[in-house]
């Protein structure tokens, strides 16, 4: 879901031919992006950075993604997951996506809005490379 058409992932001067999606038509599309990640075998990571309400993520201006309909498409998924949200009230999503083989990671509990928490993104990814 990244806007960036051409990426070099690995400092390699090579596109690393990530497949991104517009989301004009946003369910059909996450539909696909999970049903072609279901084919993961040794782990798939989801980490999404945007506006949410307790128990739903804001995918684009007019779709909202459910926790109950994340929890479907994760379920297509056999490999381990890391499951990270960095949203406000992003720990409402912890109940309705817990699952075998599954990490989950939030920025907020599922009382508070994340903005407070800002600098959580800014120290997560340099401390994952």
């Amino acid at each position: 879901m990244n806007p960036h058409k051409w990426q070099d992932l690995h400092g390699s001067g090579r596109d690393a031919k990530i497949v991104d999606y517009e989301l004009f038509q946003p369910q059909q599309e996450l539909e696909t992006a999970f049903n072609t990640a279901a084919n993961a075998t040794k782990q798939f990571v989801f980490y999404i950075h945007g506006h949410a309400q307790k128990d739903s993520l804001q995918i684009n201006r007019e779709y909202w993604l459910s926790a109950n309909q994340l929890q479907q498409q994760l379920n297509k998924i056999a490999a381990e997951q890391i499951i990270i949200i960095d949203t406000c009230y992003s720990g409402s999503f912890i109940d309705d996506i817990s699952g075998t083989k599954r990490t989950i990671l939030t920025s907020s509990d599922a009382e508070s809005v994340a903005w407070n928490n800002s600098k959580f993104s800014e120290t997560l990814i340099p401390a994952l490379c």
